[in-house]
């Protein structure tokens, strides 16, 4: 699954395995909608700026958690992103672990992990979370 320019690609392989829940796919979903968002937060919010343009950063709209959040989140894209190879790879490990910490992606598994444990609880009620009714 992969998003670009906020339409979300489903491979077909992945959406017939049987082995994956519908649960992990609603969760997968929010990963890339999260993607989205980070995506449509650079570029509302830093498309207006030169990178060359010197700044006040106290005095000017970067001066807010909104713009701090697009900042992080734009050093993560382009020549930055540091890419997941093929499991084959030597050092699938390693850039795994690399991939998964930066703030674009730690983020959108965050919200996916928090998102497929909602849906599935929801699916999936414990024992405790049901209500008990009395006469």
């Amino acid at each position: 699954m992969r998003n670009d320019k906020g339409t979300i690609y489903v491979d077909n392989n992945f959406a017939r395995d049987p082995g994956v829940q519908m649960y992990d796919f609603v969760a997968l979903v929010a990963h890339e909608v999260t993607h989205s968002y980070e995506s449509n937060q650079v570029t509302t919010l830093l498309g207006g700026y030169k990178q060359a343009e010197q700044l006040n950063i106290d005095e000017s709209a970067l001066n807010s958690p909104a713009m701090l959040q697009a900042i992080i989140f734009g050093l993560d894209q382009g020549n930055n992103y540091i890419l997941l190879p093929k499991r084959s790879d030597s050092n699938y490990e390693i850039q795994k672990t690399l991939n998964n910490a930066q703030p674009y992606e730690a983020t959108a598994y965050a919200i996916q992990n928090d998102f497929g444990r909602k849906v599935r609880n929801w699916i999936f009620p414990s024992p405790k979370s049901i209500p008990k009714f009395t006469k």
